[in-house]
């Protein structure tokens, strides 16, 4: 906490303290605010008729305001003073103050409330109106959009059913290309039998043909 601020709750208190400090009174002291006439005319220069005066007189601020009363001037003011016994205590100045601090809360407390609520209205307001936007908002099908998409399904199936007896097709060459070059084989291998066996014959026949030479 700086001083400065210090300061200020020192002078606030002076401020508060002292109005009440000068406005107590003591239970030997006599309050003109809300004495009796019996009380009062203890008082000096005050008697029965100056009492009642008094009494219609209230509510006083402060001791001084007894000079608006008839039959006392300075003088008797003064001794008043002077004795001691007569006093002003502000009781109904501080209840009023009070009051009207009471008031002022109650007022700021009303006007958060009502800030509170016209906020809180607003909200729900704004949400409900989110929501009844969002439920309104019409949902458009492009009917476009699902016409392309069976357009596609159909083409693809058309495509897919060719690519299926392409490769059908596919499996009977290549299993008839197999057979085919098994038979290549086998008649490649039944010429060269059938060549080297004429090869032997003439040979074997020109052996023949040596001997009977011989």
């Amino acid at each position: 906490m700086t001083t400065k601020i210090k300061v200020n709750l020192i002078f606030l208190f002076v401020l508060i303290g002292v109005p009440l400090v000068f406005a107590f009174c003591s239970d030997e002291q006599i309050d003109i605010n809300s004495a009796s006439e019996e009380k009062l005319d203890e008082i000096i220069w005050v008697g029965p008729v100056t009492a009642e005066k008094i009494v219609n007189a209230r509510p006083f601020e402060n001791l001084d305001s007894l000079i608006d009363v008839s039959g006392i001037g300075e003088v008797k003011l003064a001794d008043i003073k002077e004795q001691g016994l007569a006093c002003v205590e502000d009781e109904e100045v501080e209840e009023n103050e009070e009051e009207a601090d009471e008031q002022d809360l109650a007022h700021v407390e009303e006007d958060e409330e009502e800030d509170d609520e016209q906020d809180l209205a607003h909200v729900e307001e704004d949400e409900e109106e989110d929501d009844e936007q969002e439920t309104e908002t019409p949902v458009y099908l492009d009917s476009s959009d699902d016409s392309q998409t069976e357009k596609s399904y159909q083409t693809t199936e058309e495509i897919e059913a060719p690519v299926i007896n392409l490769n059908a097709q596919t499996i009977k060459s290549e299993d008839t290309e197999g057979v085919l070059d098994k038979g290549k084989y086998s008649l490649y291998g039944f010429i060269g039998f059938c060549f080297l066996l004429i090869v032997l014959f003439m040979i074997k026949a020109k052996k023949n043909k040596n001997g009977f030479t011989d």
